[in-house]
């Protein structure tokens, strides 16, 4: 319907409705790919008096077989309309996946066809060096976004559209992966190695990432008081104003003094409740949450199988890693022999220095990233069963730290508590529905079912 020359038809026949009678298409298709749209303009056309008539398709709307044929006519062009834009979706996401960008190219590159490639990007001489300098400017660390700005601008940053270059496009630029050299596929399958040449590299692009990182971490916040009593304050929320509950002491009529948890919103009264009964009934709760033996074996043998599995595989890609740097350094040493045997002039030279430098740079990250020291992942594993095989007394026997950093790996969110004396279920953690997940092949269990009381 955002078709301009069809709504400029429509608006003409509501302008001079006296004067027409009919509207005249080709096929129904031409008229509309939606069934919705389709009768939705056709019924505000027959309330101003004009008739839909299509040269090709004959519907007399006093015949049966005639509205069913225009329904089919209609349902058929908006079939063959989605069909044509999945296949368009399709290619476009392959075209991505292959490291081609399948659309507009962003601020710094030029859409253009390569031999042998296709559909690709290549550096823009004017604006590219503006987007190398807002990375490196940026992390470096020194200046913020509106000096970087101010500064591009005074330097004659023009966008494609002719606009200065502003605080938030900044932003926009310094997150793109695509100067970096990458291609963003969809969702699921993420970023791919694109096959154009990068504006800058990916530890350049990892040195901006964190200082936006840091620099959007939140501020200290106030925050309840720990304290020994009340290793449940700030953890436990009220199920009806979903604020967390406070802890305080209050003094008898004999003067002893007694633990109280509370709502902590004072106009609510949802939870009033003795230390004592809401951490009795917490711990009965840890002492339910107990992996069955069969799951607890099940879980240790997939995990240490599928660790095996990568740490295989990363052997694997870091020896080829290895091979790829060490073929790397040959080729530029290879090149910097050319250009001093004067078999290449220097702007080739500077040409593919720069791009074999870049892929040095990103191998070296990637060997980084692959030697990084390795954890003892199987006692980890085992020792992660045992805490939680003996959640309870972990719990009760715990110092508050101990017991705070227990509560927040079991349940990163808190757990809710209403006036009934009942928690709010648990297995809304996402640690406890990984847990769940994990009790994947047949083959792998012998029994149980994930988390069971006893």
């Amino acid at each position: 319907m955002d078709r301009p020359a069809f709504l400029k038809a429509i608006s003409y026949c509501q302008r001079n409705r006296e004067k027409i009678s009919y509207f005249v298409v080709y096929r129904l298709d031409r008229f509309s790919r939606s069934q919705v749209d389709h009768y939705t303009i056709k019924t505000s056309l027959r309330k101003i008096g004009i008739r839909l008539v299509s040269a090709t398709q004959e519907v007399d709307e006093t015949q049966p077989e005639s509205i069913l044929i225009e329904g089919i006519a209609a349902a058929v062009g908006e079939y063959e309309s989605r069909i044509i834009g999945l296949r368009a979706k399709t290619g476009m996401e392959e075209a991505r996946r292959n490291g081609r960008i399948s659309n507009l190219a962003p601020i710094g590159y030029l859409n253009a066809r390569l031999k042998g490639i296709g559909n690709s990007v290549i550096p823009d001489e004017v604006l590219a060096p503006y987007i190398r300098e807002a990375f490196s400017r940026y992390a470096d660390g020194v200046q913020t976004k509106a000096e970087i700005v101010d500064e591009l601008n005074r330097a004659g940053y023009l966008s494609p559209r002719g606009h200065r270059l502003s605080k938030q496009q900044l932003g926009k630029i310094l997150v793109n992966r695509t100067y970096a050299g990458s291609v963003f596929v969809n969702d699921k399958e993420g970023w791919v190695k694109g096959t154009f040449e990068p504006l800058v590299t990916l530890d350049l692009f990892e040195r901006v990432q964190d200082r936006l990182r840091r620099e959007k971490a939140p501020q200290s916040k106030p925050h309840l008081r720990i304290r020994e009593e009340f290793p449940l304050r700030g953890f436990v929320f009220c199920r009806k104003c979903n604020q967390p509950l406070t802890g305080s002491l209050s003094r008898g009529k004999s003067g002893k003094r007694y633990g109280y948890y509370r709502c902590f919103n004072q106009s609510c009264y949802g939870v009033n409740i003795r230390k004592e009964i809401i951490e009795k009934e917490f711990v009965a709760l840890l002492a339910r949450l107990i992996p069955t033996r069969q799951f607890a074996k099940a879980f240790i043998s997939a995990a240490k199988k599928a660790y095996t599995l990568r740490k295989e595989r990363q052997s694997w890609c870091l020896n080829k890693e290895k091979q790829k740097h060490e073929q790397l350094q040959a080729k530029l040493q290879k090149l910097v022999d050319m250009y001093l045997d004067g078999q290449i002039d220097m702007d080739m030279y500077k040409y593919k220095h720069t791009s074999i430098n870049t892929e040095i740079q990103e191998t070296g990250c990637n060997l980084r990233h692959l030697t990084e020291e390795q954890i003892d992942l199987f006692s980890i594993i085992e020792r992660a069963v045992y805490c939680l095989d003996n959640a309870a007394n972990m719990w009760v026997h715990g110092d508050l730290n101990t017991r705070r950093v227990f509560q927040k790996a079991l349940f990163p969110m808190g757990l809710t508590y209403c006036h009934k004396g009942k928690f709010g279920t648990p297995l809304s953690s996402k640690h406890f529905n990984y847990l769940e997940v994990l009790q994947m092949n047949q083959e792998l269990m012998a029994g149980g079912q994930g988390f069971e009381p006893r």
